[in-house]
């Protein structure tokens, strides 16, 4: 459902089983800003905490010099605590494992 300036407004916490994204730099900070708001991506990251569900961080760059650029993201995994084994970017083995590989 679409409410307020968020792209999506969570009327109860979204069921979390699979994988997740969380918005790059990109729409974090651009004109879209206000449709990819930083509170769903904190409730996002939560969920995925809090249910143990693996993520793969991705920068959305839209131009080659912000390919990997993740300062945004950093600063959501320090604010929810977002457990490292967690993320599974530079754990090919795990990442394989997770969709049945």
């Amino acid at each position: 459902m679409q409410a307020g300036k968020s792209s999506i407004q969570f009327e109860h916490p979204p069921i979390i089983t699979s994988a997740a994204s969380i918005v790059g730099q990109t729409e974090g900070e651009g004109p879209l800003a206000s449709f990819f708001a930083r509170d769903n991506n904190l409730t996002i990251l939560r969920l995925c905490k809090k249910y143990e569900v693996p993520v793969i961080l991705g920068s959305d760059a839209h131009i080659s010099f912000d390919i990997a650029r993740y300062d945004h993201i950093y600063e959501l995994l320090q604010e929810t605590r977002f457990p490292e084994e967690l993320i599974l970017n530079d754990k090919v083995e795990a990442f394989k494992k997770f969709i049945g590989r």
